[in-house]
C-alpha cells in the first residue's frame, strides 16, 4: 500500500529547494487526479518528454508542456504546508 503524501508537502519541499537557490533545477506539475501515482500513461509520457528536452536543450519546461486536456493543472500552486521536520528531514 502507498501512503499519500499531501499536496502541502510539495510546498515545504518547494521552499527547501529556494532555500539553496537550486529552485532553477525545480519543475512541479499537478494533475487533477487525487492520490499517489495515479498518473495516465499520456500523463506519464508528457512528464518524460518535457525532462528529456530539458536535459538535451537546457531549456526548463514551460507550462505550456502540461495542458489541462491531458488532465494537468497549470499554474497549481499547493498551499503552504508542513515543516521541514515534519518530512522526514
Amino acid at each position: 500500500m502507498t501512503t499519500v503524501v499531501p499536496v502541502a508537502h510539495e510546498s515545504a519541499y518547494r521552499n527547501t529547494v529556494a532555500a539553496v537557490d537550486r529552485d532553477d533545477l525545480l519543475v512541479q506539475v499537478y494533475t487533477t487526479e487525487i492520490g499517489h501515482n495515479r498518473f495516465t500513461t499520456t500523463q506519464q509520457l508528457t512528464a518524460v518528454h518535457a525532462l528529456d528536452e530539458w536535459v538535451r536543450t537546457g531549456t526548463r519546461p514551460d507550462p505550456s508542456a502540461f495542458p489541462a486536456a491531458l488532465g494537468f493543472i497549470p499554474g497549481f500552486v499547493p498551499p503552504p504546508g508542513s515543516s521541514k521536520s515534519s518530512l522526514g528531514a
